[in-house]
């Protein structure tokens, strides 16, 4: 498995529809072993409005990259640093995408056994 030291700062773009959001004290599962671990996540995403002649065809919202780093809740050391830019085999997964008001990522959940992590919008 590849790992890092540390991660690339990502950067958004406004103007062409990309954003990047953080979430504080996201939960960490994986098993019993990872139950006093917490991570800290960088979202980036993209907002995307498909226009037509008569009108808008689609608007989607979707993660493009999540940076997250982990730490233990006893200690504060970093434990692990992910960048699904970076490292294979990572799935990241957008549920709930509501296009009604404030669209950003609310939460996110980070299984580090199973490499899945989840956006919740």
């Amino acid at each position: 498995m590849k790992t890092i030291e540390q991660v690339k700062p990502m950067s958004s773009d406004i103007e062409e529809g990309t954003y990047i959001t953080e979430l504080k004290d996201v939960t960490v599962w994986g098993g019993s072993e990872l139950e006093d671990y917490y991570a800290e996540v960088y979202v980036k995403w993209h907002f995307h409005i498909e226009y037509r002649s008569w009108g808008v065809k689609s608007i989607s919202v979707y993660s493009t990259q999540v940076q997250a780093t982990v730490y233990d809740y006893d200690t504060g050391d970093t434990v692990h640093i992910i960048d699904t830019f970076e490292m294979d085999g990572w799935t990241v997964e957008d549920e709930g995408v509501k296009l009604d008001h404030s669209v950003m990522p609310q939460s996110c959940s980070l299984d580090l056994k199973n490499k899945d992590i989840t956006i919740e919008w």
